[in-house]
């Protein structure tokens, strides 16, 4: 991994494809305000969040009771809404959200899913140092994600997906750069998703990156003293007993439903539900996922040095083992395609390689298909 000097895109170009998505972004939002200055979106959900520790009362972000006193105005302006939409993120998440919630909700809103596009248009810039193709097709690359559809939904569902996107592409940078220490601190600011960070973590340590794991470590405990500020010690502990509490929750609770996912619990559940009991599903559906984990890190610990292919590898594993895991939550994936388009640009295409492209295309066109039923979904 390192930087490249490919030549560049021209300039004007690659500004009108940022005002194509900027436009097209203008136009979702136009197609969805409605429903989205409703609180329809799982934004609500962060912002009351956010008005819970604005309130003072951060000791009880997690409890139900006062996250739906917080959600009381959407749950009452969207039909669909039956309860809130559970908070069940790291605590330290809260810095992100609590200034945002000293806004009214319409202004708040609007904010995030701005922040939200402008992250996704700084995608390309970030990586075009680093991966060839990116550099050279600068235009396309910063059209990619605007027809990506898990970025699509992360946008508008006002979802976190899109910054853990950015923090991977941080460590990718910084680990190409050399910079192990600043790549395990950034690594650990994503832990807000904890189950799709470990896989990254272990291969750090399999492939001996002792400075990246240190930083992490350390990085870590950081977070959990600003958690203990936020919301108390007592609610700090309490969190990894209240995802456990999550997971029992039923679905139309918790908002997640297995057989829904784009991952190997999905498959599973998709698969065999109807066959096997509850039990037996999440045994297999965990026994996959954490074959697949312990696949990837000896695959890993046979390399000196990981790749930018290994890299996407890792990201893709990470995604698709994980536990809980919404169509939003594939926006990451960004970052591997990039990197797997590049490889791919830089070969004889065979069939496996056509096969490919075709696979990543279709990916990206999908959204395309579903945007008329996007208004009716939320």
């Amino acid at each position: 991994m390192g930087q490249t000097n490919q030549r560049s895109s021209p300039v004007w170009p690659v500004r009108i494809a940022v005002i194509v998505v900027l436009i097209i972004y203008a136009l979702i939002f136009w197609q969805q305000k409605q429903m989205l200055l409703a609180g329809a979106s799982d934004f609500s959900s962060l912002y009351a969040a956010g008005a819970i520790l604005d309130s003072g009362q951060g000791a009880r972000v997690y409890d139900y009771d006062t996250q739906r006193k917080a959600q009381a105005p959407f749950i009452e302006k969207v039909s669909f809404r039956k309860g809130p939409l559970l908070f069940n993120h790291a605590p330290f998440e809260l810095l992100v959200f609590a200034p945002l919630a000293l806004l009214s909700y319409d202004h708040a809103v609007i904010l995030w899913y701005a922040l939200n596009v402008f992250a996704l248009l700084a995608v390309p810039f970030l990586l075009r140092s680093y991966i060839p193709l990116v550099r050279t097709e600068l235009i396309y690359a910063v059209l990619m994600p605007a027809f990506f559809l898990p970025a699509t939904l992360a946008t508008i569902d006002g979802q976190d997906s899109i910054l853990l996107l950015i923090l991977f592409i941080l460590v990718f940078v910084n680990l190409a750069d050399g910079r192990e220490i600043r790549s395990g601190c950034i690594l650990a600011l994503a832990t807000f998703k904890p189950h799709l960070v470990l896989p990254l973590l272990l291969v750090m340590a399999v492939t001996r990156r002792w400075k990246a794991v240190l930083a992490f470590v350390s990085t870590c405990f950081a977070l959990t003293g600003i958690s203990i500020v936020l919301v108390g010690w007592r609610t700090t502990l309490h969190f990894p007993a209240f995802l456990v509490q999550f997971n029992r929750l039923p679905a139309d609770i918790a908002g997640a439903y297995p057989d829904m996912m784009p991952n190997i619990r999905g498959l599973i559940y998709v698969l065999l539900g109807s066959h096997v009991s509850l039990h037996t599903l999440q045994f297999i559906a965990a026994a996959l996922s954490v074959l697949a984990i312990l696949l990837l890190l000896l695959f890993c610990s046979r390399k000196r040095k990981l790749s930018n292919l290994d890299l996407s590898l890792v990201i893709a594993v990470s995604l698709l083992a994980g536990y809980h895991l919404n169509v939003h939550d594939l926006a990451p994936l960004i970052l591997p395609f990039y990197i797997v388009a590049d490889y791919v640009s830089s070969r004889q295409l065979t069939k496996v390689r056509i096969t490919v492209v075709v696979g990543v295309i279709a990916l990206f066109v999908s959204p395309l298909l579903w945007m008329p039923a996007l208004a009716i979904s939320l």
